[in-house]
């Protein structure tokens, strides 16, 4: 009987291995997005800003923490062809499951993974090795989330809760939209109680052109409340704020019924 079939049961023992050990370090990064998505009409504008760097800091710390985890897995001096193999296969499994977290934060691999996923790609005995080694090194070279000053942060308010679900709609239609070019997210929807009348905001002047457009494409899909053709700005109140980043934008929709366009 041939050697390859207990072969590729040991590589795709060492690949289910490596995922259920690396699979782990991923648990904290899901629990944060989990969080934000579904606490959102309980996040305040700066609990937001803080859960996106807690993210930031979890995706480089499991990065950190999956490289001294292989580290200590394997020695490199090893002559042994077998544990080098091994290694290899670890590496290219590694690669596959933080190129998409790296990603998430803005990160880029490490420069130590990429240079060992490129051995992994050009010495692997494993064809199945060399591909994962390949298919992570060409979704690394994808570009990484846009720098900060390119992204609009269009924060939602609402004043009763049964606007959610219309203001939710709102939300995943803007989300395709790129005003002057530029990527826009929708952090949350919060809900703030007595607020009458619908309004758009601009903490910095410099944001208010861009905020007039975001204000003109929600109104492009709603029958009501339509929202001032022109920002409010705020006066520059908060240029000195650190914790109000260029390119955020607030909507108020009032206390009226949101009636969206079918």
């Amino acid at each position: 009987m041939s050697d390859e079939v207990p072969l590729r049961l040991r590589t795709e023992e060492t690949r289910a291995k490596t995922i259920a050990s690396y699979g782990g370090l991923l648990i904290p990064v899901a629990i944060l997005v989990a969080t934000q998505m579904f606490n959102d009409n309980r996040l305040a504008a700066e609990g937001q800003r803080r859960a996106s760097e807690q993210l930031l800091q979890n995706s480089q710390r499991c990065v950190s923490d999956s490289m001294t985890y292989l580290d200590k897995a394997f020695d490199e001096s090893s002559t042994s062809e077998t544990l080098k193999e091994e290694r290899r296969q670890r590496i290219a499994t590694l690669g596959g499951l933080l190129v998409q977290v790296c990603s998430d934060g803005g990160l880029k691999l490490p420069p130590t993974l990429v240079a060992q996923l490129q051995e992994a790609k050009t010495q692997s005995t494993d064809p199945a090795t060399r591909d994962a080694a390949t298919q992570a090194l060409k979704a690394s070279q994808a570009p990484t989330a846009p720098p900060a000053a390119d992204l609009l942060r269009v924060y939602f308010h609402i004043s009763r809760e049964d606007q959610r679900p219309a203001a939710r709609k709102l939300e995943l239609w803007l989300e395709q939209q790129t005003p002057q070019k530029r990527v826009l997210v929708v952090p949350g929807i919060e809900l703030v109680p007595g607020n009458k009348s619908p309004d758009v905001r601009c903490p910095l002047p410099s944001d208010c052109p861009v905020a007039g457009e975001v204000a003109k494409l929600l109104n492009s899909q709603l029958t009501s409340p339509l929202l001032p053709a022109k920002a409010n700005d705020m006066g520059g109140a908060y240029a000195a704020s650190p914790t109000i980043r260029p390119g955020t934008i607030e909507v108020w929709f009032g206390a009226a019924e949101i009636s969206v366009k079918p």
